[in-house]
């Protein structure tokens, strides 16, 4: 979601927090700033929610452990 002005980073790092690559001491100030702006909320609580959907509702398929060791091997001889 491209947002104008110095929202876009806002926005961007609703995205990192989500995604858990925004740096554990940059938390704090983000969770702060995101408060503060209903619009980065509003994003907070979407991205949340989507992610949570998608973890709770799709199901995963297992893999093998011969299909696991034969990886680990390939990647171990590369």
């Amino acid at each position: 979601m491209k947002v104008p002005g110095n929202y876009n980073d806002l926005f961007e790092r609703v995205d990192m927090y989500v995604d858990n690559s925004l740096p554990k001491e940059d938390e704090h100030d983000f969770l702060k700033q995101a408060i503060e702006h209903p619009a980065a909320s509003r994003h907070l609580y979407a991205e949340r929610s989507f992610k949570s959907f998608i973890k709770n509702n799709l199901p995963r398929k297992t893999v093998s452990p011969e299909i696991l060791s034969s990886i680990v091997q390939k990647i171990q001889h590369d």
